[in-house]
C-alpha cells in the first residue's frame, strides 16, 4: 500500500531516521535497516577482515539457500570510510 511510503526510514538499532542513500539494507528481512554509524560498530565489533554478517546480530540466510549474508570487501570498505 502506499501508507509505508509516508513513513521515515528509522535504523533497526538506534532508530535514527535514515537518509534516502546512506543505510544499509540487509537482502533477507526488509525490516533489517541500519544507519551507517550503526554498521560500521557491528562492523568493527565482528571484524572487518573476516565475514561481517547483518547488524542485527543475527546471521540472516539467504533468500532460498541457508548461507547467511555477508557484507561484502567493497561494502565494508565503504562504510568504514565515513568513519
Amino acid at each position: 500500500g502506499s501508507l509505508a511510503t509516508s513513513a521515515p526510514l528509522c535504523c533497526t538499532l538506534c532508530h535514527e531516521r535514515l537518509e534516502d542513500t546512506h543505510f544499509v539494507q540487509c537482502p533477507s528481512v526488509p525490516s533489517h535497516k541500519f544507519c551507517f554509524p550503526c554498521s560500521r560498530q557491528s562492523i568493527k565489533q565482528q571484524g572487518a577482515s573476516g565475514e561481517v554478517y547483518c547488524p542485527s546480530g543475527e546471521k540472516c540466510p539467504l533468500v532460498g539457500s541457508n548461507v547467511p549474508w555477508a557484507f561484502m570487501q567493497g561494502e565494508i570498505a565503504t562504510i568504514l570510510a565515513g568513519d
